[in-house]
């Protein structure tokens, strides 16, 4: 991102303000290209859950931030709590491979949850 505030400065002659648009998306561009392109294993934080029909499993305690942004943007929906999901099961969703990271008012659930 560094980079981006080096040209654009010396293109505008102004900074430019990271925490807005397009920034905003461009960040999370980068973020999933991170998380895809240098993945490493992922350390699941799990509790004790019940699935709907009543059967005993378990589900990540929280979401990593980055499928919190994705979430939060509408790309994706939130994996279910009586499912556990893996960043990586939901950065390979089509969605995010297809995101033009504008809001979606009805986003997909992955065909596994």
């Amino acid at each position: 991102m560094q980079k981006i505030q080096i040209i654009h400065l010396a293109l505008t002659e102004q900074r430019c303000d990271m925490g807005r648009q397009p920034f905003q998306d461009l960040d999370l561009l980068l973020s999933l290209r991170n998380a895809l392109v240098h993945s490493r294993p992922e350390q699941l934080y799990v509790v004790e859950a019940l699935t709907p029909e009543g059967i005993p499993t378990h589900r990540q305690k929280k979401l990593t931030r980055l499928v919190e942004r994705l979430v939060g943007r509408g790309i994706v929906a939130a994996p279910p709590e009586s499912v556990l999901t893996s960043q990586l099961a939901v950065l390979h969703h089509p969605r995010v491979g297809a995101c033009d990271v504008t809001p979606n008012p009805d986003p997909i659930v992955m065909s596994v949850w």
